[in-house]
């Protein structure tokens, strides 16, 4: 590939997306070789592109090639797991336009699938077998992320111990929605008692919806309406960010116990 100026001039749309899998599955180089290889590096001047060492990408990591009336393009997905390819010849000019029908049409029903997924295998209801006495409900609704529906370590609301963090800052702010993101860390465990084989990072993201206040490239140069995103993990409670949670998941990928790492605190699943 290296010889190749122009990706995927030698290649089917099925060699693109297998070189697409090979990266998620990190054939060539360990996982956080692989995040660091994908991130961006630096930005351009549009808000929808930055470099990254593979090429250009912010949420869509991909790669485009063009040769004479032939071009190609291969997208990676990481957050869905998804590999998209596509090969035009005759009229280069095609590409994009075909690129917002597939990117358009395929990733509503991807992140519906997805959101599908999380209900049937990790939504519910946990509670603590030892220990701390807490639990958990784990949900999903039209937004992203797992929600929070109801979480309690040792008695206490979680959702009124990170108000209570925010109002140590200052001012009177509400409770916040507690939703679940993805850390993209994964690691293999031996299979225990509880048949968990796999452990999956998660952060709390606490969302205060304040009505008025919305990202704009015309506002504030340090207006914060998205500052949730840039707290997370903080505080370290021991080594350990309270927003920090991990779900043991077994061999089919359903939900077995969740962890609160920052509280100490395992739940199993009822």
């Amino acid at each position: 590939m290296k010889r190749i100026s122009s990706g995927g001039v030698f290649s089917s749309t099925s060699d693109l997306c297998t070189l697409g899998q090979a990266i998620l599955n990190n054939a060539q180089l360990s996982p956080g070789d692989t995040r660091r290889w994908l991130r961006p590096q630096t930005h351009t001047n549009s808000l929808h592109r930055s470099i990254a060492a593979s090429n250009y990408a912010v949420d869509i990591y991909s790669k485009a090639g063009d040769i004479g009336s032939f071009a190609s393009w291969l997208a990676v997905v990481p957050d869905y797991n998804l590999v998209i390819s596509l090969a035009v010849a005759g009229r280069r000019t095609l590409r994009e336009p075909l690129l917002q029908v597939l990117i358009s049409t395929v990733l509503p029903k991807v992140h519906e699938i997805a959101k599908k997924q999380a209900q049937e295998k990790l939504a519910g209801s946990y509670e603590s077998v030892g220990g701390v006495k807490s639990a958990v409900t784990l949900a999903t609704d039209e937004k992203s992320g797992l929600v929070l529906a109801s979480a309690t370590v040792n008695g206490t609301s979680l959702g009124k111990f990170f108000q209570a963090l925010a109002a140590a800052a200052g001012g009177n702010p509400p409770v916040p929605n507690l939703r679940l993101f993805p850390t993209g860390l994964r690691a293999k465990v031996p299979a225990g008692e509880n048949g968990v084989v796999e452990r999956i990072g998660f952060r709390i993201l606490r969302e205060v919806e304040v009505e008025g206040r919305v990202p704009s490239p015309s506002g504030p140069a340090f207006d914060d309406p998205c500052l949730s995103w840039a707290t997370a993990g903080d505080p370290m409670y021991g080594n350990v960010a309270v927003d920090s949670v991990v779900i043991g998941v077994d061999k089919e990928g359903k939900g077995k116990e969740v962890e609160l790492r920052g509280f100490r605190a395992v739940m199993g699943r009822k």
